[in-house]
């Protein structure tokens, strides 16, 4: 009776490590690297014409849209989103473009980039971030794939 019992309780604690040393995190509201860098004390607002717009991988898990700014004789990185979100929205950043770029500056392997809060180009504005510097897209089923609760949305009610 008491191996019987003594294997039962062995069973289920590995069981239960296992399943735990298995289990994945969620990405949540400020788990993207970018978003965990964004310090809304250190905003500011830049203006100027972009020289370079390139997707680069080194930002994140998913490709982000990087571009230089031209302002004046200094010459600016910036994280504007993922790739993803810019193709989503069907927005075209192209170079020689007048922008206006509000976001955080911040030091990103040891050098100066700003995450985009907001810009605007043409007579167009695009919100990437809220007040507090949280995307737009987080906790709402806008990732690049179709995942969990895609469905929800469409159901009839």
């Amino acid at each position: 009776m008491k191996i019987a019992l003594k294997l039962r309780f062995t069973l289920i604690t590995l069981f239960l490590a296992t399943s735990i040393s298995f289990a994945q995190s969620g990405r949540g509201l400020n788990q993207c690297l970018m978003t965990r860098l964004y310090d809304i004390a250190k905003e500011t607002k830049v203006e100027g014409v972009l020289s370079n717009v390139t997707a680069d991988t080194g930002y994140g898990r998913y490709p982000g849209m990087i571009a230089d700014i031209r302002t004046g004789t200094d010459t600016l990185k910036v994280y504007v989103a993922p790739q993803w979100y810019i193709e989503r929205k069907s927005i075209t950043i192209k170079k020689d473009q007048h922008v206006i770029v509000k976001g955080s500056e911040v030091t990103y392997n040891n050098e100066a980039l700003i995450i985009v809060r907001s810009i605007e180009y043409k007579d167009s504005k695009l919100l990437i971030r809220d007040e507090r510097g949280i995307p737009v897209w987080s906790g709402k089923s806008l990732g690049p794939g179709f995942g969990r609760g895609q469905g929800r949305r469409n159901r009839v009610k």
